[in-house]
């Protein structure tokens, strides 16, 4: 199944801070941690265990044993055919590596969250400083290539059977059955977070540079204070950014998104 494209332009909301005002005059993004990720399953693939496999994946088990037929799970005490299967050398083999890679994952590498979407009342609310912040268009992947920019898929249950589908599968070679293994680990989320419409980018943990052509446009929060927005204004005075301003719908529970020009206010001029 081919990938879909990334949105022409994806989006990060900010509070205004100095941390986040540095970031932004310096081209600077941060690749977070999954350990830091306020989602306690997020990127937790090495949790599953062997006594939550379902029915099928028992039986996709022991299709990979050469002593046990998937016809024995039916008569067989499940406890004892899971302990027999976890000793195939290639099921060993795979949890080692498994485990090892995730540990090395979870140490060396870091993650870029990004939305499809410029107007949720809620990431206002939560990554927004209660709407006080503002938030980055960012256009041409960030300078990527569109294939390190993936989609973040949202289902209310865990595949359990995930590592033994990567096992038995005959249809894609070893290196594109475990890149497709190792973005099922990063891309899915349980189906709460799908407000989120959530793109991400794998990289070095830490801060990386971006180059500004990137910034195609910036949107301030409803309450963001008119000083604050100007301090935005200045990083891009000359520059071919676009500014947007959130406001309330007057008919509906909604955030509108409305262009504004990039003139630099007076303190107590009313914008939009």
């Amino acid at each position: 199944m081919m990938s879909k494209k990334p949105p022409e332009i994806l989006y990060k909301y900010r509070c205004f801070d100095a941390r986040s005002i540095s970031m932004l005059a310096n081209n600077q993004i941060y690749f977070a941690s999954p350990l830091d990720f306020n989602d306690p399953f997020d990127c937790r693939a090495h949790e599953y265990t062997f006594g939550n496999f379902s029915a099928e994946g028992l039986k996709l088990m022991a299709s990979l044993h050469p002593k046990v037929s998937p016809e024995a799970i039916n008569r067989e005490n499940t406890a004892r055919l899971i302990e027999a299967l976890k000793e195939h050398p290639k099921i060993k083999q795979i949890g080692a590596e498994q485990q090892n890679e995730l540990n090395q994952f979870n140490k060396d590498i870091g993650v870029l969250a990004l939305s499809a979407c410029n107007d949720s009342i809620l990431m206002w609310s939560h990554y927004a400083n209660y709407h006080k912040g503002f938030c980055i268009g960012f256009k041409n992947n960030l300078g990527l290539d569109e294939n390190c920019v993936m989609e973040v898929s949202y289902t209310k249950n865990r595949n359990n059977d995930l590592v033994l589908q990567y096992l038995a599968s005959q249809t894609m070679s070893p290196e594109d059955n475990h890149k497709r293994l190792i973005k099922e680990f990063i891309c899915t989320k349980y189906s709460d977070w799908e407000y989120e419409q959530e793109w991400r980018i794998m990289g070095s943990k830490g801060i990386a540079i971006y180059p500004p052509s990137c910034v195609d446009r910036i949107i301030f929060g409803l309450n963001m204070p008119p000083e604050e927005r100007n301090t935005i204004r200045y990083l891009f005075l000359g520059t071919d950014v676009k500014f947007f301003q959130a406001v309330k719908s007057t008919r509906d529970f909604e955030v509108k998104i409305q262009e504004v020009d990039s003139t630099i206010k007076l303190r107590n001029e009313k914008v939009c």
